[in-house]
């Protein structure tokens, strides 16, 4: 059985054509193999990157005229809070 949180994320993201994945520290590799499967099952473009690098350049791929670009955060609760 999928779980409701699982099948609202489905929901609001199936007509999407772009995806951020953010993580850190074990969250990224988390990440990118979220991003992986994305691609994998759903044909949506999804990319992976660490949420400490954002401000470096990934976040000129977010689309300010639309202001809708989905990004999903990989939120571990350890010693990299």
């Amino acid at each position: 059985m999928i779980s409701n949180s699982i099948k609202d994320l489905a929901i609001l993201i199936h007509k999407e054509q772009y995806l951020m994945v953010l993580g850190k520290g074990e969250g990224l590799a988390i990440a990118r193999e979220g991003a992986l499967k994305i691609k994998e099952v759903t044909y949506i473009h999804a990319e992976a990157f660490s949420a400490g690098e954002m401000k470096h350049g990934p976040i000129a791929l977010i689309e300010p005229e639309r202001n809708k670009t989905k990004v999903i955060l990989i939120i571990m609760d350890d010693e990299n809070k």
